[in-house]
């Protein structure tokens, strides 16, 4: 296996990188052709043990068990584990794992990888970065970065807690663009003249099969397993004019679209990774809601794969008929609300995943919103400058089988 070295205060380490894997977040490697994940990091401010019985659901692994054997290498004593687990996609996959903890520190090597591979990945990668893990920071170095970043953690709890809070009433020396007479921004993209563009048949409740408000809200569910059935492209029409049909509109520029939102600003542009719709070759499109078409943008190779890579791993969002992906552009709300904007937009865009949930389930169709993905990648995917326009939300759909979750 061939690798090379790396060096991260961030990570909190220094160790060996899989060459030709691919970097999916801080200390961690995906192999793209199987999933296999190495993780090398340091954790400030949690126990060894907390590590062990928590912090590795993040990564949708369960607890680990009993230690199955020590090893000292030149800088840390580490206890090593090795139990099987459950993917979210039901694969047996082999988890491997060295845990050490220094004072405040604790030290994580983790594989996850397929049984037919840990044979080739345990002595060829596990183990040379068990031994490779050199802690960033030691001695009162380590206390005191541990102290800084429990300090800017509690910071940033913070500051988000005062973005929730409600400041539109307080009195204070902003000016908005609108206050300013500048005109107010569009909210529908262009769309190239040379691009193809897709009519949509109008929403039709023929399509219906459960009519009762009632009987959708209780039954409202996050469903991560689709079957393979196509949707049709009525059904697609119908998800996007509840999501963002514009339902009326005023010469102004001012409308009103089929959810809230704050001053109809509506901020949000939705990009679809289609793969199983008919007549809609597998691609990436954009609704747009004023036209009620969709307008097809590009395509790419291994879409399944691409998206669960993007999606942080997360099988189902590449095994969907079509993957809704809500972009923001926050300019369309602080034109109003200046830097009030962000606490309404994030507002607005759970009105929009919330009817999705409800008119998917009206037609035999499920969704599951999802807030775990790799921010940068997903925007550079979709061409987006990430800036002033980056994507905040993104929910599969696909049709019902069997077996539904929650």
């Amino acid at each position: 296996m061939k690798t090379r070295s790396f060096s991260d205060p961030l990570v909190g380490v220094s160790g060996i990188q899989p060459v030709g894997w691919a970097a999916e977040g801080l200390g961690v490697w995906v192999r793209p052709a199987d999933q296999a994940l190495l993780l090398q990091r340091g954790i400030p401010n949690i126990t060894a043990e907390q590590v062990r019985t928590g912090y590795l659901r993040m990564f949708g692994l369960p607890r680990l068990e009993s230690p199955c054997g020590r090893k000292r290498t030149a800088s840390l004593q580490w206890e090593l584990y090795q139990q099987e687990a459950q993917g979210p996609d039901k694969r047996t996959m082999v988890v491997d794992a060295a845990l050490a903890q220094v004072g405040k520190w604790t030290y994580l090597v983790l594989l996850v990888s397929d049984p037919s591979t840990r044979p080739e990945l345990h002595p060829g990668l596990f183990q040379p970065a068990v031994e490779a893990v050199v802690p960033a920071f030691i001695g009162a170095q380590a206390a005191r970065v541990a102290k800084e970043r429990a300090k800017d953690y509690a910071a940033a709890v913070q500051h988000m807690r005062d973005i929730m809070k409600s400041n539109l009433t307080v009195e204070s020396d902003w000016v908005s663009d609108q206050m300013k007479g500048i005109p107010m921004p569009p909210t529908q993209k262009s769309a190239d003249p040379a691009a193809e563009v897709f009519p949509l048949p109008a929403p039709h409740t023929a399509l219906i099969t459960k009519p009762g408000i009632r009987d959708c809200i209780a039954d409202r569910k996050s469903v991560r397993k689709f079957t393979e059935k196509d949707l049709t492209l009525a059904e697609l029409s119908y998800l996007l004019w509840a999501t963002q049909g514009v339902r009326k509109a005023l010469p102004t520029g001012r409308h009103y679209r089929t959810v809230p939102s704050a001053g109809a600003r509506h901020s949000f542009e939705t990009y679809l990774v289609i793969q199983h719709v008919e007549g809609l070759k597998p691609g990436v499109y954009r609704y747009l809601p004023f036209d009620h078409k969709l307008v097809f943008l590009f395509t790419a190779e291994d879409l399944p794969e691409k998206m669960t890579l993007l999606a942080s791993g997360q099988p189902f969002v590449g095994n969907c008929a079509a993957c809704f992906i809500w972009s923001s552009i926050p300019y369309r709300m602080e034109w109003r609300y200046g830097f009030h904007s962000e606490r309404v937009i994030l507002m607005d865009v759970g009105h929009v995943c919330q009817n999705l949930y409800l008119a998917a389930g009206s037609i035999e169709c499920g969704t599951c919103g999802v807030a775990a993905y790799d921010q940068p990648a997903l925007d550079k995917f979709l061409g987006l400058d990430g800036r002033d326009e980056f994507v905040i939300y993104l929910a599969p759909v696909g049709k019902l089988g069997q077996e539904h979750e929650d």
